[in-house]
């Protein structure tokens, strides 16, 4: 169906739009924060390195296998798929910033 890939298309560059948001927002982090970005206290920290997992699957997954793998998809990269659910945390948290 045309379609499908269509709409495939368009999941795709919404994905490679999140992450290069995700990416900067992490770059501004560290600058803004530096040393104490993943040092403190685990309740403060744990976040940012929940974040800091979560970009670094996205960036693996979308842009570093597909450059290694060169469109051919012989390895089972399910489990790094499986970790975009991480982003789902960071809904989460932002909906606990909001209360």
């Amino acid at each position: 169906a045309p379609w499908m890939k269509d709409l495939q298309a368009e999941f795709k560059l919404t994905d490679q739009i999140f992450l290069a948001w995700y990416v900067f927002e992490l770059g501004m982090k560290t600058w803004y924060h530096q040393r104490n970005l993943f040092c403190g206290p685990l309740s403060r920290v744990w976040w940012h390195w929940l974040d800091l997992g979560i970009v670094v699957s996205g960036i693996v997954d979308q842009w570093l296998m597909p450059l290694i793998l060169g469109g051919s998809s012989t390895i089972d990269v399910s489990a790094i798929r499986s970790l975009r659910l991480l982003r789902l945390f960071r809904l989460l948290r932002f909906l606990k910033l909001l209360k």
